[in-house]
């Protein structure tokens, strides 16, 4: 099983988090017709990268959990003996 590391993982969500932000920030801009900034900006600036995120987040908590059983036999790996 992969080592995952506490800090990269609350990075990951606090950078979602602000990313989600910023998304709903910019919807509301260009709903109300005050955005700044062009739709090729907004797509590539704000939008891709939310997706990204959520998507990397989604991959996680969808991928089925490791397994130390034999998928095919079910057998489970065989374990030395410690016993002196």
């Amino acid at each position: 099983m992969e080592h995952v590391d506490r800090d990269e993982t609350l990075s990951w969500r606090a950078a979602t988090v602000i990313m989600t932000f910023a998304t709903l920030f910019t919807v509301t801009t260009r709903l109300l017709d005050v955005d700044p900034f062009t739709i090729v900006f907004d797509i590539f600036i704000v939008y891709i990268p939310t997706t990204v995120l959520f998507g990397s987040l989604l991959f996680l908590r969808l991928r089925p959990p490791v397994s130390t059983e034999d998928s095919v036999t079910g057998d489970r790996p065989m374990q030395a003996n410690t016993a002196v």
